[in-house]
């Protein structure tokens, strides 16, 4: 699972969203933007960022919650756990008809 901070109008949030999704991976969406309580938190729990997306991997399989940053750093993360993944859900393959 992982945690996309954002805020509206950020077309790299929706691209870290849609790069979630194409790995067929879950997230939950928070808008910084929503109220000063929440970019408060946001900044007191990255408080060296200074733009968003800022992605979060829950790190269940680790023991602990793994910052990986903006979405080039994202892209990057599946390039490195795609090589390691056994469970491919997006596979493409070419129907050759049936076995003769």
């Amino acid at each position: 699972m992982y945690e996309v901070y954002g805020a509206p109008g950020c077309s790299y949030c929706e691209r870290a969203k849609g790069l979630i999704e194409h790995y067929g991976a879950e997230y939950t969406y928070i808008d910084v933007s929503v109220n000063p309580d929440v970019q408060a938190s946001f900044f007191k729990r990255f408080p060296n960022v200074k733009t968003v997306p800022q992605i979060v991997y829950d790190g269940n399989d680790r023991g602990y919650p793994v910052h990986i940053g903006g979405y080039d750093k994202l892209q990057e993360w599946f390039k490195e756990h795609a090589k390691h993944r056994t469970n491919t859900k997006h596979t493409q393959g070419v129907d050759i008809g049936p076995k003769t």
